[in-house]
């Protein structure tokens, strides 16, 4: 058995423990399942957020869309700063209305708002017919991840039906709060790995990150410029990222439900304040990445894997393997709380129509 296999075990059976630990500690109804009663501090609700927003793209997409089309690609500054505004401005009307009124769903509030349920069945069906593929979406990333760390002796789409089981029994165990305690720890270990992971490679090619961009500056001075080598990163492309990410996502039910589990409106203040923290300082160093790897594989035929080729290159294969598991972590944190939401509107919204 190889190492990465050995950890992904240790990481899978670790985050299932915990999620244990968290049925054990909860009542057993739906407002504790969806929305943990409404008892989440600012260090879980800052994770649990920050996490689910973010998915396998951290690892698997956002330096490979750099690798491609340059610094342009720091544009997303927005659409990491803008949700934690979004969180506060939104969560606290919604956490208020949830306080007054019982709401632990989006559905609920416009079924009250206009007076008839059918606006809030069609809310679920709608949002659930466009989460479910972006679950699926998180158990291909995971496929690959798992089929990387195995060294393939678990195949792409054995690793996805793994992923999606461990999900619904994370779930299941653990409603929102062991949800929430999973996607902190996911969620430490996923800017870790990202962070420290993307440091240690720019080091071991050069003696700073102001050094990598000098060089590479002079390898693809094209990289440093907008809309970028292929035209990519235009004006309307920044608008619809910002407007469609952003707003987007701060709409999906997995989202919408954390609106409701703070503890009180200190809670979501600050857990906005750094979860906007968090999401963009766990992209520093990804450009330099992506310019390093353009540098040393420069007709890479899928940038989207250049970090994982890169800490396997250039890191400890046992540090590269735990790095890896972070962007597993990415996959699941986004993955349980998705389905952690269809649950609930299934619960809340189908069943009780």
């Amino acid at each position: 058995m190889n190492t990465g296999l050995i950890i992904l075990i240790l990481y899978t059976l670790s985050l299932l423990g915990i999620a244990y630990y968290a049925s054990l500690q909860d009542k057993k109804n739906i407002k504790n399942f969806a929305t943990a009663d409404s008892s989440l501090g600012i260090f879980l609700l800052t994770l649990t957020f920050s996490a689910t927003y973010h998915s396998s793209y951290a690892f698997l997409g956002a330096a490979g869309y750099a690798y491609k089309n340059g610094i342009g690609w720091w544009v997303n500054g927005i659409w990491t700063v803008f949700p934690g505004v979004l969180f506060w401005i939104l969560g606290r009307r919604f956490w208020f209305l949830g306080k007054k009124y019982g709401y632990i769903s989006l559905p609920q509030f416009l079924n009250d708002v206009y007076q008839d349920n059918r606006i809030g069945l069609l809310t679920t069906v709608i949002t659930m017919v466009f989460t479910l593929p972006y679950v699926a979406m998180q158990a291909i990333g995971s496929g690959y991840i798992f089929d990387v760390m195995s060294d393939g002796k678990l195949s792409y789409e054995l690793g996805a039906i793994i992923f999606l089981l461990i999900m619904i029994v994370l779930v299941w165990l653990g409603g929102m709060k062991g949800v929430a305690i999973t996607d902190a720890a996911q969620g430490v270990f996923m800017w870790i790995g990202l962070v420290i992971g993307s440091y240690i490679v720019i080091k071991a090619n050069f003696p700073s990150v102001g050094d990598a961009y000098t060089e590479a500056f002079k390898v693809i001075p094209d990289h440093f410029t907008l809309p970028g080598p292929y035209g990519a990163v235009t004006y309307t492309d920044w608008v619809s990222r910002w407007a469609l990410v952003t707003l987007g996502m701060m709409m999906f039910p997995h989202v919408t439900l954390r609106f409701f589990a703070g503890r009180d409106l200190r809670v979501l203040k600050w857990s906005a304040v750094f979860s906007s923290i968090y999401l963009t300082t766990i992209y520093v160093f990804t450009p330099a990445v992506a310019f390093i790897g353009h540098i040393i594989f420069p007709n890479m035929a899928n940038p989207d894997i250049i970090f994982p080729e890169m800490l396997l290159k250039f890191t400890p294969i046992v540090f590269a393997s735990l790095v890896i598991s972070g962007a597993l972590a990415a996959s699941m944190s986004t993955g349980d709380s998705q389905l952690h939401a269809v649950a609930t509107m299934i619960s809340t919204d189908v069943y009780n129509f």
